[in-house]
Formats: structure tokens, C-alpha cells, sequence
């Protein structure tokens, strides 16, 4: 049986482009998840303004009102920052672009900044 899938593997290998999906199917999945990654930042920004307060002490650094205010708020500066970047990427790998994206990440917000961005309290 594996001597059958050796020369299967070579041959693939060979090849300038394999594709294992259907591109619409694929393009398909890449804006799904699109759309779910923002819908739910969208909902987390909006607890994150009605439940949680953040304060920046020069000593400490910021403060948020729970540790899951904090995180809520880095995941959403994350997204923010480099969803846009990873969507493209996908993209560009699945074959649906022929732009590549920058090869540098976008930069993430310090947290000083991402409680800056929510206004301190």
C-alpha cells in the first residue's frame, strides 16, 4: 500500500501549484471567517465599553477594571491591528489574490496605548 502513495507524493511535490479545494468553496470559508471575527469584536468592544474601565499609573502601568477587561481589550487590539493583514494573507496563499501582502506584521498597540484608545476613566 505505501509503495502506491510514494510515487502520489513525488508527484505532487513536482507540481508548481497543488490545489486541495475548490477556490469558491475556499473563498467561501475565508469570509465566513471574516465576517466572524469581526461580528465578535464587535460585540466584545461593546462590553468591553460597558463593563470596564482602565487607568494608567506611571508606576504600574494600566489598570483595567478585571483581568478580563484586559484581555478582552488585547484581543481586540490584536484584531484591530492584524486581522485585515492575516485576511489578505489567506487570500493570497489560497490563490484568490495575486497581491501578497507585506511580508512585516502590522505592529500591535502597546497596552498603554489599547487603554489610551478605550479613554481612561
Amino acid at each position: 500500500m505505501m509503495w502506491k502513495l510514494i510515487p502520489a507524493l513525488l508527484l505532487v511535490g513536482c507540481a508548481k501549484k497543488v490545489s486541495l479545494r475548490d477556490a469558491k468553496t475556499y473563498g467561501t470559508e475565508v469570509e465566513f471567517i471574516d465576517r466572524i471575527v469581526w461580528q465578535q469584536n464587535s460585540s466584545m468592544n461593546g462590553l468591553i465599553a460597558a463593563h470596564c474601565t482602565c487607568t494608567v499609573d506611571d508606576f504600574d502601568g494600566p489598570q483595567w477594571s478585571s483581568t478580563e477587561c484586559a484581555e478582552a481589550a488585547e484581543t481586540s487590539a490584536v484584531v484591530e491591528a492584524r486581522w485585515k493583514w492575516h485576511s489578505e494573507m489567506m487570500k493570497y496563499l489560497g490563490g484568490l489574490s495575486e497581491k501578497q501582502p507585506s511580508k512585516e506584521l502590522p505592529e500591535i498597540p502597546t497596552p498603554k496605548e489599547i487603554c489610551a484608545a478605550w479613554g481612561e476613566k
